[in-house]
């Protein structure tokens, strides 16, 4: 699988989903299966704002989705892109795909194996 050019494919689209969304509400989900420890659904970011982070050479390393002040907290998701394969939209989410190689050789031992999606959705406003 040649990951470098996808990277760089699937980083193009995320900053266009993400150019689209900031300012707006947005809900982000993610389920790690039986193999993690975290399983996280509708976190609510509100008026979304995108930091990019640069750790050498022209393709980000990461990129911080933070959400507006609210009580004196604010709110903020840190997303390594260091294994992102894909961004797709599907029945109205996004969906931020990353793959560690293969169950006995993945390709960080330090990460969950195999595929991984996050989730993002608008947050409908009633």
């Amino acid at each position: 699988m040649p990951l470098r050019a996808r990277r760089r494919e699937a980083t193009a689209k995320l900053k266009e989903v993400l150019a689209s969304l900031e300012g707006k509400d947005i809900l982000v989900s993610y389920c790690g299966g039986s193999h993690s420890h975290w399983w996280f659904g509708r976190l609510k970011l509100s008026r979304l704002k995108v930091d990019w982070g640069l750790f050498g050479g022209d393709t980000p390393g990461v990129v911080v989705l933070w959400g507006a002040k609210t009580g004196g907290r604010q709110q903020n998701i840190r997303i390594f892109l260091n294994q992102l394969v894909n961004v797709r939209e599907q029945d109205g989410y996004w969906l931020i795909d990353f793959w560690n190689g293969f169950g006995k050789c993945p390709i960080d031992p330090y990460k969950p194996k195999g595929y991984e999606s996050l989730d993002i959705e608008l947050a409908k406003r009633r």
